[in-house]
């Protein structure tokens, strides 16, 4: 207690109590901190085990396909070695060779002369496509966007099929001759027709070659 003298009275006063100093949140702060720094932490440690994950895969599925790519130029430059196929029907074969039955064919992507792509072909084993009939014309047909060369050819005025001899065109086929241009001596087929044009133009080419290819689960 405090004694105080006032105008002859003794008075006291009550001492108040001593008030706490107020802390700072600095340790709420520091464990909050703590708490964000922590999961990301664990975020970066998760997202670099799926980056990692996910690139090993990329790099796994880029040699397979390396791999297959390899094997399918080795079974086009070697059809014997290909096992044979199953029932009648079309199936699409590794590489760029598509089978129905015994035929197979083979859609470039490159655009040449008639003469370049009957050399590109016999590259392949094969030649540029001769078309036997109009199921098989239709068949192609099917499966084309743009203008491809086959194995037609005029000889001694009339258009024959060359590859290894000469054979006239089947009669049921649909052949449109174009007669307007002499040199338009190369057929080609495209989505609606059999046609011929000059040897000179640059067109993707059809190559075909009766042998057995290796099959994929991809049904066409």
């Amino acid at each position: 207690l405090q004694l105080k003298m006032n105008e002859g009275r003794l008075t006291y006063d009550k001492p108040q109590p001593t008030q706490k100093k107020r802390e700072y949140p600095w340790r709420i702060s520091v464990v909050i901190l703590g708490t964000v720094c922590l999961c990301l932490l664990i975020s970066s440690i998760v997202f670099g085990y799926l980056f990692f994950q996910g690139t090993s895969k990329f790099k796994i599925q880029c040699e397979k396909d390396a791999n297959k790519n390899a094997v399918s130029s080795k079974e086009v430059v070697d059809p014997s070695a290909l096992p044979p196929t199953t029932g009648k029907g079309c199936y699409k074969c590794q590489g760029r060779w598509f089978c129905c039955g015994e035929k197979c064919y083979y859609f470039s992507e490159e655009e040449k002369t008639w003469d370049e792509s009957e050399a590109s072909c016999r590259l392949l084993g094969s030649h540029l496509a001769k078309i036997d009939n109009r199921e098989e014309q239709n068949f192609i047909q099917s499966r084309l966007n743009y203008s491809y060369w086959v194995g037609l050819r005029k000889k001694g005025g009339q258009f024959l099929w060359v590859h290894q001899e000469d054979e006239k065109i089947s009669s049921d086929l649909d052949f449109h001759m174009t007669t307007h241009l002499a040199d338009a001596a190369c057929g080609y087929i495209k989505p609606k027709l059999l046609n011929n044009a000059q040897c000179s133009r640059l067109f993707p080419y059809i190559c075909k070659k009766n042998f057995t290819c290796l099959l994929t689960s991809e049904n066409w």
